[in-house]
Parts: C-alpha cells; sequence; structure tokens
C-alpha cells in the first residue's frame, strides 16, 4: 500500500542547518507535488525524494542538484520568426 512521498531538502551552503524533511501522503504513487519553499536562488541545493509503502518500505531514494539561479544555463530562445 502506497503511503506517500519522502522528501529532503539540503543546502551545502547553509552551515549548521539540518536538511528539511516533508512528509507528503498521497493515494497513489503518480501525479505532480508542489511544495511551498522558500529557497535562496544564490544558494546550491540538493532535493531527495523516496516513496513509502507499508509496512515500513521505501524506495531508493533519487536526489537533483540544483544550482544556485545565477549559475542554471537560460531557457532556450525560441527562433526568431521571420515576417
Amino acid at each position: 500500500q502506497f503511503l506517500g512521498l519522502a522528501v529532503t531538502v539540503n543546502s551545502e551552503d547553509e552551515a549548521g542547518v539540518p536538511p528539511k524533511v516533508h512528509r507528503i501522503e498521497a493515494s497513489a504513487p503518480t501525479g505532480t507535488v508542489a511544495l511551498s519553499l522558500s529557497l535562496d536562488p544564490a544558494k546550491h541545493y540538493d532535493v531527495t525524494v523516496s516513496a513509502a509503502f507499508a509496512p515500513p518500505l521505501a524506495t531508493e531514494s533519487i536526489t537533483v542538484d540544483l544550482p544556485p539561479a545565477a549559475q542554471s544555463p537560460p531557457p532556450p530562445t525560441p527562433p526568431a520568426s521571420s515576417g
């Protein structure tokens, strides 16, 4: 039985600040989740997610590294229209 997600948000730029863990209850292991978080665009973050099932079982975690916004590549520029 699917129970939900465990989402951990951490910043290597916040020395002494423990990672923030969010438990998200859900009825199915599909869909989209949006967290309301205040992140500093100048800092690096890593986000780790795993799914929880009953009895206490969890999937392997997946981690995504988020660079500071200033270091993120810009979005692609659409081709100029002629006309």
